[in-house]
């Protein structure tokens, strides 16, 4: 009888591992949805780490383990910049950190998991507007 009660305990935990496995992943995934808006729109912007250039108004699918600068440009106005970070989920971290309570070998994956998806971190916004500023035309030679 114990033989039989320690094997349904730990075929109970393998099954609860199979389910709540990767907790981040699971909880949001590894990437976000990023709306880029201008004032006014046909603004070229390039995203980087990732060298992708796209024109307002776009969406764009970024994953959630590195941080981002867009840069904006359109012909006439002043050129512009804005970053998206990268976060900590800390739900995520304390459901994973929690997988190390059955054994190292669950927290472990549990983290790895997230770690290599980008489920442990989510992006500190999901919009990015710019507002382009008119460049001052030079001033005409000789009327001073």
């Amino acid at each position: 009888m114990k033989k039989c009660k320690k094997f349904f305990t730990a075929g109970l935990i393998y099954i609860l591992f199979l389910l709540f496995n990767a907790c981040g992943a699971m909880m949001g995934g590894g990437s976000t949805e990023i709306s880029l808006t201008s004032e006014p729109d046909k603004v070229e912007v390039e995203i980087k780490p990732t060298g992708e250039k796209v024109e307002t108004p776009a969406t764009v699918k970024l994953k959630n383990n590195q941080d981002y600068i867009f840069i904006a440009k359109k012909e006439g106005y002043k050129e512009q910049t804005q970053t998206i970070k990268k976060e900590i989920k800390t739900d995520a971290l304390v459901c994973d950190i929690l997988w190390f309570l059955p054994g190292l070998i669950p927290g472990a994956i549990a983290i790895g998991v997230d770690l290599s998806t980008g489920g442990l971190y989510k992006l500190d916004k999901n919009t990015v507007h710019f507002i382009m500023e008119p460049e001052k035309p030079p001033l005409p030679k000789g009327n001073l």
